[in-house]
């Protein structure tokens, strides 16, 4: 199986891309979800940082998020996903690279 188009497919459904407000020299690429072992094997294929997140209520399972924000992550990992996504998520990715192209 190929690892990166497996995190892609993840990524498609449960990531984010980001444009970082009081950071305008870098983006953020996120997945949060409630499977450590899924995170931690995104981490594994692409690199980049895990973290547990708040848990707001006792019945809330424990979330967790894997996470890139360095204009260098940002770019490597957008490169290696982009032939990957399907239209919308292609669109964000692209309008992300043009963006840390021109920082």
């Amino acid at each position: 199986m190929n690892d990166i188009a497996w995190v892609a497919g993840v990524f498609e459904g449960e990531g984010s891309i980001n444009l970082v407000p009081n950071r305008p020299s870098s983006a953020a690429l996120q997945v949060a979800m409630t499977d450590y072992d899924i995170i931690l094997r995104i981490q594994q294929v692409l690199g980049g940082n895990v973290y547990q997140r708040k848990q707001y209520k006792a019945h809330h399972k424990p979330c967790w998020l894997w996470q890139v924000t360095s204009k260098e992550q940002c770019y490597d990992v957008l490169t290696k996903l982009l032939p990957w996504f399907g239209e919308r998520r292609s669109y964000k990715a692209l309008n992300t690279l043009d963006h840390l192209d021109k920082i």
